[in-house]
């Protein structure tokens, strides 16, 4: 299958300097509960993440995501931008559109990469037009490629890949040519004076200040490379995948000290974001106790400090985080709210929002009243931490009128959405029916009063 990927670039407006200790909370969409798509990323004084929310349109599942920004000290988040629509029609079945699948963030500015995918033309051997698009938002710059597309934001620099090669735009100048790297490579990592991108062979490291090359191969690292960041510092990490039935391993290197440093790392997300700043090494394990992605720092002699853990939720974009050397952000979802949590490392270890029980949600479109019964759509969300018996069970009753209409059952697993039938007992002409349901997760019990539209 031939896919699209979308880069566009957002400028914000950057206030002044401010300590990482608060949480952002973005409300969750109860037309389809609010996951996190990518990032979080650290903007100088902001924070930026995408989020995507799912709705059920004529037979078809539409996922949009939506980028977000809030002040790192705390505050409402602020809706900037639609960054995709996707839809997926599960009696086909077929996926048609855009999904994001990064964030980059610096000072005032913030870019993503989007991916697009057509089931339609790959079953009939078709491919999607420019594979790769990049641009900014405020230029007319736009550039087209087929492989090794990457990005990576510096202050106002972007550096981008496989358009045509490696190069780096100021976003400050829009109007102003980009500067050309390589012919070939990618994808792309940046920081301060220094530019990194990926190559056949290994890796190529760029001092632009004073045009200094050096090359690293990989002949003599023990796994496959996945992915890897460079520092202000010109300190390049790689994450790199088990091997042969080795373990998963961080590995740096570094013009001043150019030979591979190599520390096992047990439980490695290799395949996730990496970060390395001020001399560590940011970086996501797995621990199969808890199901929960762990965030770690490593420096580099190979100590490791532990930060903090969340469940694993199954979503690809909840891996997302972000460290600049002295702040870390990422997110967790507890009862379809998405929490965005800046920190900063020098407090130690820390816990994001938990919750042991959740109201259950009521579909907010029309209530469907039958002849004799009702279908009343609910959803459980999950709380956190998570637990594989998590579910939510209770009862409904539906009110019209001053009148009690009908109760049914429900038990639902957690994440989840499902039904109660109610078995109608009296008739009602109002045009809304309120819905009472009282749900019961862990021994906990809550109850959720809402009204809804008849149809």
């Amino acid at each position: 299958m031939k896919r699209r990927v979308v880069l566009l670039v957002v400028s914000l407006l950057a206030g002044g300097a401010a300590a990482a200790h608060a949480d952002t909370s973005q409300p969750g969409s109860y037309a389809g509960p609010l996951g996190l798509a990518a990032g979080p990323v650290l903007m100088g004084d902001r924070l930026a993440w995408s989020a995507a929310s799912t709705v059920y349109v004529d037979l078809d599942y539409r996922t949009t995501s939506r980028l977000y920004a809030a002040p790192v000290a705390g505050g409402s988040a602020r809706e900037l931008a639609t960054l995709a629509e996707e839809v997926y029609n599960p009696s086909y079945p077929s996926v048609e559109g855009d999904s994001v699948m990064a964030l980059a963030g610096s000072p005032g500015h913030v870019a993503w990469m989007t991916l697009a995918t057509s089931t339609a033309v790959s079953k009939y051997g078709g491919d999607l037009q420019d594979p790769w698009r990049i641009s900014a938002l405020g230029t007319t710059a736009t550039c087209r490629a087929t492989f090794g597309a990457g990005l990576a934001l510096d202050g106002d620099q972007l550096a981008v890949s496989g358009c045509g090669g490696v190069s780096v735009r100021d976003l400050s100048r829009p109007q102003a040519p980009p500067q050309v790297l390589a012919a070939t490579g990618g994808p792309v990592k940046l920081a301060g004076t220094w530019a990194a991108w990926q190559t056949d062979t290994g890796y190529e490291l760029l001092n632009r200040s004073t045009g200094a090359r050096t090359t690293f191969g990989i002949e003599g690292l023990p796994g496959e490379r996945r992915v890897f960041d460079l520092s202000p510092e010109g300190v390049l990490a790689v994450a790199l995948s088990v091997e042969g039935g080795g373990p998963t391993q961080l590995a740096w290197t570094s013009p001043a000290e150019p030979t591979w440093h190599v520390f096992a790392t047990p439980r490695l997300l290799w395949d996730t974001d990496l970060r390395v700043r001020g001399g560590r090494i940011a970086h996501l394990t797995y621990d199969s106790r808890t199901d929960g992605e762990q965030l770690w720092l490593m420096d580099l002699a190979g100590g490791r400090t532990f930060l903090t853990e969340r469940d694993d939720i199954n979503e690809p974009g909840q891996t997302g985080f972000d460290f600049d050397g002295t702040r870390v952000t990422w997110a967790t979802t507890t009862c379809d709210t998405l929490t965005v949590a800046a920190r900063p490392v020098a407090g130690g270890p820390f816990t994001l929002p938990a919750r042991t029980h959740c109201p259950v949600v009521v579909d907010p479109h029309r209530l469907r009243l039958g002849r004799g019964n009702a279908i009343v759509r609910l959803r459980c969300p999950a709380p956190s931490p998570r637990r594989d018996s998590d579910r939510c069970a209770g009862r409904v009753v539906l009110r019209a009128g001053g009148k009690r209409l009908g109760a049914g059952t429900f038990k639902i697993e957690a994440n989840a959405w499902g039904h109660a039938r109610v078995k109608l007992t009296a008739r009602t002409k109002a045009k809304r029916v309120e819905v009472v349901v009282r749900s019961v997760t862990r021994g906990h019990a809550s109850r959720t009063t809402v009204s809804r539209r008849r149809s």
